[in-house]
Protein backbone atom coordinates (compact mmCIF):
# COMPACT_ATOMS: atom_id res chain seq x y z
CA UNK A 1 0.00 0.00 0.00
CA UNK A 2 1.23 3.45 -0.59
CA UNK A 3 0.07 5.03 2.13
CA UNK A 4 -0.74 4.52 6.34
CA UNK A 5 -4.37 4.47 5.24
CA UNK A 6 -5.03 0.92 3.37
CA UNK A 7 -8.56 1.94 2.92
CA UNK A 8 -7.90 4.87 1.01
CA UNK A 9 -5.50 3.15 -1.02
CA UNK A 10 -8.42 0.59 -1.66
CA UNK A 11 -10.87 3.24 -2.82
CA UNK A 12 -8.45 5.08 -5.30
CA UNK A 13 -7.48 1.91 -6.67
CA UNK A 14 -11.22 0.81 -7.26
CA UNK A 15 -11.83 4.39 -9.03
CA UNK A 16 -9.23 3.72 -11.25
CA UNK A 17 -10.52 0.22 -12.13
CA UNK A 18 -13.75 1.78 -12.63
CA UNK A 19 -12.40 4.51 -14.87
CA UNK A 20 -10.53 1.83 -17.12
CA UNK A 21 -13.77 -0.46 -16.94
CA UNK A 22 -15.39 3.05 -18.85
CA UNK A 23 -12.32 3.75 -20.94
CA UNK A 24 -12.21 -0.25 -22.24
CA UNK A 25 -16.44 0.27 -23.14
CA UNK A 26 -15.95 3.29 -24.87
CA UNK A 27 -12.96 1.56 -27.26
CA UNK A 28 -10.04 3.72 -25.25
CA UNK A 29 -8.07 0.99 -24.91
CA UNK A 30 -4.74 3.03 -24.16
CA UNK A 31 -7.19 4.77 -21.09
CA UNK A 32 -8.15 1.51 -20.21
CA UNK A 33 -4.59 0.41 -19.27
CA UNK A 34 -3.04 3.02 -17.99
CA UNK A 35 -6.37 3.24 -15.38
CA UNK A 36 -5.45 -0.16 -14.37
CA UNK A 37 -1.47 0.41 -14.62
CA UNK A 38 -2.21 3.06 -11.77
CA UNK A 39 -4.06 0.52 -9.61
CA UNK A 40 -0.22 -0.61 -8.29
CA UNK A 41 0.42 2.54 -7.37
CA UNK A 42 -2.36 2.19 -4.57
CA UNK A 43 -2.06 -1.20 -3.66
CA UNK A 44 0.91 -2.80 -4.62
CA UNK A 45 1.55 -5.52 -7.30
CA UNK A 46 1.92 -8.77 -4.75
CA UNK A 47 -0.45 -9.76 -2.53
CA UNK A 48 0.27 -9.49 1.15
CA UNK A 49 1.78 -12.45 2.88
CA UNK A 50 1.58 -12.93 6.55
CA UNK A 51 4.28 -14.11 8.45
CA UNK A 52 3.30 -17.78 8.48
CA UNK A 53 3.30 -17.54 5.00
CA UNK A 54 7.15 -16.60 4.84
CA UNK A 55 8.44 -18.62 7.11
CA UNK A 56 6.51 -21.54 6.33
CA UNK A 57 4.93 -24.01 9.34
CA UNK A 58 6.62 -27.48 10.34
CA UNK A 59 10.00 -26.88 8.63
CA UNK A 60 8.21 -28.83 5.57
CA UNK A 61 9.59 -26.15 3.55
CA UNK A 62 6.57 -25.27 1.81
CA UNK A 63 4.31 -22.56 2.70
CA UNK A 64 1.14 -22.82 4.11
CA UNK A 65 -2.18 -22.80 1.88
CA UNK A 66 -3.35 -19.34 1.90
CA UNK A 67 -6.32 -18.99 4.11
CA UNK A 68 -8.68 -16.26 3.27
CA UNK A 69 -10.54 -16.49 6.27
CA UNK A 70 -7.14 -15.60 8.57
CA UNK A 71 -6.95 -12.66 6.25
CA UNK A 72 -8.47 -9.02 7.16
CA UNK A 73 -11.69 -8.30 5.12
CA UNK A 74 -10.14 -5.21 3.31
CA UNK A 75 -6.74 -7.35 2.44
CA UNK A 76 -8.77 -10.18 1.00
CA UNK A 77 -10.94 -7.07 -1.57
CA UNK A 78 -7.47 -5.84 -2.23
CA UNK A 79 -5.94 -9.42 -3.23
CA UNK A 80 -9.20 -9.49 -5.28
CA UNK A 81 -8.54 -6.07 -6.80
CA UNK A 82 -5.58 -6.76 -7.80
CA UNK A 83 -6.21 -9.94 -9.75
CA UNK A 84 -9.11 -8.34 -11.34
CA UNK A 85 -6.81 -5.57 -12.37
CA UNK A 86 -4.24 -8.04 -13.71
CA UNK A 87 -7.15 -9.40 -15.55
CA UNK A 88 -8.88 -6.68 -16.96
CA UNK A 89 -4.57 -5.49 -18.35
CA UNK A 90 -4.98 -9.03 -20.34
CA UNK A 91 -8.32 -8.40 -21.79
CA UNK A 92 -7.02 -5.09 -22.89
CA UNK A 93 -3.74 -6.66 -24.09
CA UNK A 94 -6.07 -9.35 -26.12
CA UNK A 95 -7.80 -6.32 -27.83
CA UNK A 96 -4.86 -4.60 -28.90
CA UNK A 97 -3.56 -8.01 -30.57
CA UNK A 98 -0.26 -7.89 -27.83
CA UNK A 99 -0.39 -11.82 -27.32
CA UNK A 100 2.69 -11.80 -25.44
CA UNK A 101 1.03 -9.40 -22.92
CA UNK A 102 -1.95 -10.88 -23.05
CA UNK A 103 -0.23 -13.67 -21.87
CA UNK A 104 1.80 -12.79 -19.28
CA UNK A 105 -1.07 -10.89 -17.43
CA UNK A 106 -2.90 -14.06 -16.71
CA UNK A 107 -0.05 -16.06 -16.04
CA UNK A 108 0.13 -13.56 -13.56
CA UNK A 109 -3.51 -14.07 -11.92
CA UNK A 110 -3.34 -17.75 -12.23
CA UNK A 111 0.09 -17.62 -10.52
CA UNK A 112 -2.61 -16.90 -7.29
CA UNK A 113 -5.63 -18.22 -8.12
CA UNK A 114 -5.51 -21.69 -10.83
CA UNK A 115 -8.89 -21.50 -11.25
CA UNK A 116 -9.60 -18.15 -12.77
CA UNK A 117 -11.40 -19.10 -15.67
CA UNK A 118 -11.15 -15.82 -17.32
CA UNK A 119 -7.35 -15.73 -17.51
CA UNK A 120 -7.21 -19.46 -18.60
CA UNK A 121 -9.79 -18.70 -21.18
CA UNK A 122 -7.74 -15.84 -22.18
CA UNK A 123 -4.43 -17.27 -21.61
CA UNK A 124 -5.33 -20.11 -24.18
CA UNK A 125 -6.79 -17.55 -26.71
CA UNK A 126 -3.17 -15.94 -26.70
CA UNK A 127 -1.35 -18.78 -26.66
CA UNK A 128 -3.39 -19.91 -29.61
CA UNK A 129 -2.68 -16.81 -30.89
CA UNK A 130 0.88 -17.95 -30.49
CA UNK A 131 0.78 -20.72 -32.20
CA UNK A 132 1.39 -22.74 -28.46
CA UNK A 133 -1.27 -24.77 -29.48
CA UNK A 134 -0.82 -27.65 -26.76
CA UNK A 135 -0.76 -24.67 -24.33
CA UNK A 136 -3.78 -23.32 -25.30
CA UNK A 137 -5.84 -26.48 -25.96
CA UNK A 138 -4.59 -27.04 -21.72
CA UNK A 139 -5.96 -23.84 -20.49
CA UNK A 140 -9.08 -24.24 -22.70
CA UNK A 141 -9.60 -27.93 -21.52
CA UNK A 142 -8.84 -26.81 -17.86
CA UNK A 143 -10.93 -23.78 -18.13
CA UNK A 144 -14.32 -25.90 -19.42
CA UNK A 145 -13.86 -28.68 -16.55
CA UNK A 146 -13.71 -25.81 -13.91
CA UNK A 147 -17.00 -24.54 -15.62
CA UNK A 148 -18.64 -27.74 -15.95
CA UNK A 149 -17.94 -28.64 -11.93
CA UNK A 150 -19.09 -25.39 -11.03
CA UNK A 151 -22.55 -26.16 -13.14
CA UNK A 152 -22.93 -29.53 -11.26
CA UNK A 153 -21.90 -28.01 -7.77
CA UNK A 154 -24.64 -25.59 -8.38
CA UNK A 155 -27.08 -28.37 -9.62
CA UNK A 156 -26.10 -30.29 -6.32
CA UNK A 157 -26.76 -27.32 -4.12
CA UNK A 158 -30.21 -27.14 -5.67
CA UNK A 159 -30.86 -30.82 -5.07
CA UNK A 160 -29.84 -30.78 -1.28
CA UNK A 161 -31.88 -27.49 -0.47
CA UNK A 162 -34.70 -29.70 -1.79
CA UNK A 163 -34.11 -32.47 0.01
Amino acid sequence: MSSKDPQADYDQALALKDAGNAAFKSGDFKGALKNYSRIFMHIGMNPCMNMSQMMGSGGSGAPPPQNQQSKDPLQQKTDALRLKAFNNMAAVYAKMGKWDDCKEKCTRVLKHDDKNTKALFRRGMAQRKLNLYELARADLEKAKEILKDKKRSSNWERIKIIE
